[in-house]
């Protein structure tokens, strides 16, 4: 049931009133509020970012970054009211929101991982040398096997090598055999 139009007088005053009544009948007041009796100058102010998210309004806004002082002396100026608005900050620039954030992390910053030690740093020193030792070891492996197989080849030469001796002093027996033939049958040419 609509509630009765009245005189109003000054829809301000009629607002005033509705504020300062009790809690029950604060809510029952506003529920018999119509579209008749609405006035635009009772109405809350609308703002400009009433729909923004917390995170829009605070991104477009730019916060002041604190600086350390640089001594003692600019400390005891904090309490100084006179001193020159920005002196102790300066402004950030304005962060567009949806901008994704990345975080630098410094070894310093993680207390999870300890320093290395020196035993640490000495065997590590160790077993790369170790395993530069192991790499040149499997390269005069490769070069032990090359050689071996020079050496069998070597040892085949010299066999044929020793061979090709006796056939060489049986050929020039041979050819000595023929010299004394032919010295005798020219002698024995020369007595006929």
């Amino acid at each position: 049931m609509p509630p009765k139009k009245k005189d109003m007088g000054d829809p301000k005053k009629e607002n005033i009133n509705s504020v300062k009544s009790s809690g029950k009948n604060k809510k029952r007041k506003n529920a018999l509020v119509s579209p008749d009796n609405l006035n635009v100058d009772s109405l809350p102010e609308k703002r400009s970012d009433y729909r923004a998210s917390p995170c829009e309004t605070m991104a477009s806004q730019s916060q002041p970054v604190y600086m350390q002082p640089m001594n003692m002396s600019s400390m005891s100026n904090m309490n100084n009211y006179q001193s020159q608005p920005g002196a102790f900050y300066t402004p950030q620039q304005n962060i567009p929101p949806n901008t994704p954030y990345h975080i630098n992390t410094s070894p310093q910053m993680q207390p999870n991982i300890p320093p290395p030690t020196y035993n640490e740093n000495f065997q590590k020193s160790v077993l790369d040398q170790l395993r530069s030792l192991d790499t040149r070891l499997n390269k005069l492996d490769s070069i032990e096997t090359q050689l071996s197989n020079l050496t069998m080849k070597l040892s085949n030469m010299d066999v044929r090598v020793t061979s090709l001796e006796g056939t060489a002093r049986k050929v020039d027996s041979r050819v000595t055999d023929v010299e004394s033939s032919r010295a005798f049958d020219s002698q024995t040419c020369e007595e006929l």
